[in-house]
């Protein structure tokens, strides 16, 4: 097994998107995804705890180590067989010392940059799918979650 420190950082190479025909063809690594998050957080809450960096930082590390990325669609229908995939990835976090103490609302600071951060992806790469169904579910999501956590105004779409 290689060391930890070496698998976190070449985890930051994996590519996003591998399951979106829209936008599998993009070059998406998931250190710059992270970075992302992070910036979306900071923009937001720009005095959070440490941990709430710390974490959106990491975030997909263990999902790259478990296997990959899971489809949203598929994950929304099979939620037995995300919940199998989500603990695995709790147990590879914690193996790698990136298992970080979040309350819900801090967990849901991070969700909300995660999803963001993805919608604006789609609409710099693939703009003429934003009017899809699926995009339009996202991005309700994304206000109503904004708006949950007192950040709404300053989403513009």
């Amino acid at each position: 097994m290689k060391n930890n420190l070496e698998k976190k950082w070449r985890a930051t190479f994996q590519r996003r998107w591998a399951s979106n025909p829209d936008l599998c063809h993009t070059v998406d690594p998931i250190g710059g995804h992270s970075c992302r998050v992070a910036l979306i957080i900071q923009h937001f809450w720009p005095k959070a705890r440490c941990e709430v960096f710390l974490h959106a930082l990491s975030h997909d590390i263990p999902e790259q180590l478990s296997g990959g990325d899971m489809c949203g669609k598929f994950k929304r229908e099979n939620p037995e067989i995300a919940k199998m995939k989500d603990d695995a990835e709790s147990k590879v976090a914690e193996i790698l010392g990136l298992s970080f103490e979040l309350s819900k609302r801090e967990f849901e600071m991070v969700d909300l940059a995660d999803k963001l951060d993805a919608f604006f992806w789609m609409r710099h790469h693939a703009p003429h799918v934003e009017e899809r169904s699926d995009w339009m579910r996202s991005r309700r999501w994304i206000f109503d979650k904004a708006k949950s956590l007192g950040v709404s105004d300053q989403i513009k779409f």
